[in-house]
């Protein structure tokens, strides 16, 4: 994950901090760092970056805590990103040196107090852009599995007691929602709840109706993770399984399964489902409230883990 951006102007004067975490670097220690950058001759070999200077360091921090840090850097600007220890080297100097050139293509001398107010929001914005990456969670099944009740219930908190068609593809959230975060100097894990880490979520309700699933396509192609919903019958499972078969080859590589109506006298448990759908698989009951956070967490935490098959 990554922890902080530090933005320096000339002189190394610090001139924009974004935080994404309780963790905040020593003053001195961004100096230093950047005082040694100064001095390598380590360029990066990307080609999304060309010839910059972007060296690396890894740290023990004030807090005895070791952290690896990406300084990106010309003559007029310095960029600081600190990243935790499972946050790779390489994604640290890409992500530094894209915000060096975003800045070096705004700016021939970069002073964030004289900005204007929205430029610093659309500046704190575009660098916020590096740090978060977007992951689309794509929800699909037959008709009158609870993929709207879920979705309604994971974005709102509030329970769907009359069933009602889908008939048209939900989004959340909304753009608006998404700038407020972006624009943000800093933001923490609670935030929001389409928030987790680096990630921001985007949370799509497919209608199930045979007559809509040619659309499936273009949502389940760029899909980051695919949600199949399943009514937790025998029934339920094997329209699934089926729905699993036809959508195979344009499926992302991370699929989940939620097995909903749990409440059921005759549901079948979510180890069952996983083993006959191949896939890892989540109980719910989308009309009770108790399993709202569970729900939440569930799909934040299938956007930051690996694939895994059963």
């Amino acid at each position: 994950m990554i922890l902080e951006a530090i933005l320096l102007s000339p002189h190394n004067t610090e001139q924009l901090r974004l935080r994404h975490s309780t963790f905040s670097v020593d003053s001195d220690m961004i100096l230093d760092l950047v005082d040694r950058a100064a001095s390598e001759e380590s360029y990066s070999v990307d080609p999304e970056l060309g010839p910059l200077r972007v060296p690396t360091f890894t740290e023990t921090c004030q807090d005895d805590i070791t952290r690896t840090f990406a300084i990106a850097l010309d003559e007029n600007t310095a960029i600081a990103l600190a990243g935790d220890e499972g946050e790779s080297e390489g994604k640290l100097r890409v992500r530094a040196g894209l915000i060096l050139k975003e800045i070096q293509s705004r700016y021939d001398e970069f002073r964030y107090d004289s900005l204007s107010g929205i430029e610093k929001r659309d500046l704190i914005s575009a660098v916020n852009e590096y740090i978060f990456e977007h992951t689309r969670i794509v929800l699909f099944g037959a008709s009158e599995t609870g993929k709207t009740s879920i979705f309604q219930f994971a974005s709102t908190g509030s329970v769907v007691t009359n069933y009602s068609k889908t008939t048209k593809t939900n989004v959340v959230p909304k753009l608006n929602e998404y700038r407020q975060i972006l624009e943000k100097r800093v933001t923490g894990p609670q935030d929001e709840w389409f928030q987790i880490a680096n990630h921001l979520l985007m949370l799509y309700d497919l209608p199930g109706g045979k007559q809509y699933r040619n659309s499936w396509k273009s949502y389940l192609s760029r899909a980051d993770v695919a949600a199949l919903v399943v009514k937790s019958t025998e029934d339920g499972i094997v329209e699934g399984k089926k729905l699993l078969t036809e959508f195979e080859n344009i499926l992302p590589d991370h699929v989940i399964a939620i097995a909903n109506f749990q409440d059921l006298e005759d549901a079948i448990p979510p180890p069952i489902v996983a083993r006959f759908l191949g896939v890892e698989t989540h109980g719910m009951v989308a009309i009770d409230v108790d399993r709202h956070d569970i729900l939440r967490d569930m799909l934040k935490t299938s956007a930051v883990t690996d694939y895994q098959r059963y």
